[in-house]
């Protein structure tokens, strides 16, 4: 259950910069309701094991379902969490599950900044 009090704290921790964010207005309830909820499914890899970067691919990598929630802040800067399962194969010789080693369970938390080009 590491993972739900690492979620709960990063959730906490997302809540706060958001309001901060928006120091502007009174924060209110409503403030704390993500601006998107996208359930998702993700290939993560290299492009270079891939044809054409390479004569000799790999299928490493991992497939992962998830959801993802995001807070859009101002000045177009951005959090994201996602929480999900990888679908990969287990192998119990190095406890992985495809490309991601440790448990299948999968937690992404990405701080970042919008540019616009349209």
């Amino acid at each position: 259950m590491k993972t739900l009090t690492t979620l709960k704290v990063l959730c906490v921790i997302g809540v706060f910069a958001y309001t901060v964010g928006h120091s502007a207005r009174a924060a209110d309830l409503t403030s704390l309701i993500p601006n998107t909820i996208a359930p998702e499914i993700e290939h993560m890899s290299h492009a270079t094991q891939h044809a054409p970067f390479t004569n000799r691919p790999t299928k490493y990598g991992a497939e992962i379902v998830q959801v993802t929630v995001t807070w859009e802040l101002s000045h177009n800067f951005y959090i994201a969490m996602s929480e999900g399962i990888s679908l990969d194969r287990h192998y119990n010789d190095n406890n992985s599950n495809g490309e991601i080693m440790g448990p299948r369970e999968q937690f992404t938390l990405r701080i970042g900044k919008i540019f616009r080009v349209k």
